[in-house]
């Protein structure tokens, strides 16, 4: 009998230990947010995953992860008014253009803001008080952000699990994907850094855009390097990236600084514009 007692409470004990376990997670993701980020199939490994940079020739950032913050909608009692009038206290968007998304078919709604732990903590405290709190919560999302609309072209997108769709992105995905790794709490993916000059490219997209232009053209320097190119042209996305060694897969015709391809030749007005802010390389 005693030994079933011994048993009994050691059995009870070990339930009460669970528990706690248990309440302790729960309130450690309370206290943070829920933070959403890409969804990978093997769930004992790293939830913080971080893709690769994209640079150019200078070290110039061109596209980076970076956490958007925001409110995820899931209408439950309230009304898309009562919802976006909650979230325009926390951005400078008004009430009707958020209420006007939400009626779209908006399920997320991006702040400027960015929100600390405790600020998270104080908005759902408000939530629960204001009844709101099944039909909306503060999270984080981590996204894809270009640096720079001149190499939007270049780089290309990304899916909602930051995976390359087109560009630079879906070429050397290989390289920008993180490779997660048991027992490793952030895994990143490698720099891609490419021949481009920001300064350069910028000034090739004004210059087109402002021609109104729908070919393509490169700026190569002396050493054959694309310094600027607008278009997707993947041969030529791919002679971008420094680490590959490859060549501009094309002729280009000198300019006297700098050389310059185009697919139309009603284009070739457009090169004194440009070759004047050729920097030498």
């Amino acid at each position: 009998m005693e030994n079933k007692g011994r048993s009994g409470s050691c059995f009870l004990t070990l339930l009460l230990l669970v528990f706690l376990a248990i309440s302790a997670i729960a309130a450690a993701k309370a206290a943070t947010g829920p933070v959403l980020v890409p969804a990978y199939e093997d769930q004992e490994l790293p939830l913080t995953l971080v893709r690769g940079n994209i640079l150019d020739r200078n070290g110039n950032l061109l596209a980076i992860q970076a956490p958007d913050y925001g409110f995820d909608i899931h209408l439950s009692d309230a009304s898309g008014a009562e919802v976006a009038a909650f979230i325009s206290s926390y951005t400078d968007e008004n009430a009707i253009s958020i209420s006007e998304k939400i009626e779209s078919g908006a399920d997320f709604i991006m702040i400027s803001k960015t929100l600390s732990s405790d600020e998270i903590d104080k908005i759902r405290d408000r939530l629960y008080a204001e009844s709101l709190s099944d039909d909306i919560s503060p999270v984080i999302r981590e996204t894809r952000k270009i640096t720079d609309e001149s190499v939007a072209m270049l780089v290309g997108n990304v899916d909602i699990n930051l995976k390359g769709k087109s560009g630079l992105e879906k070429l050397y995905d290989n390289i920008l994907s993180p490779s997660p790794e048991k027992g490793v709490v952030v895994a990143y993916g490698e720099d891609l850094q490419l021949s481009i000059d920001v300064a350069v490219q910028r000034k090739l997209f004004e210059t087109m855009n402002a021609n109104a232009s729908d070919g393509e053209a490169a700026i190569l320097s002396e050493s054959g390097e694309v310094v600027a190119y607008y278009g997707s042209d993947e041969r030529i996305l791919k002679s971008l990236v420094l680490s590959e060694h490859t060549v501009f897969p094309y002729h280009a015709e000198d300019s006297g600084k700098g050389f310059l391809i185009y697919t139309d030749d009603n284009h070739r007005n457009l090169l004194p514009l440009i070759s004047s802010e050729i920097p030498a390389f």
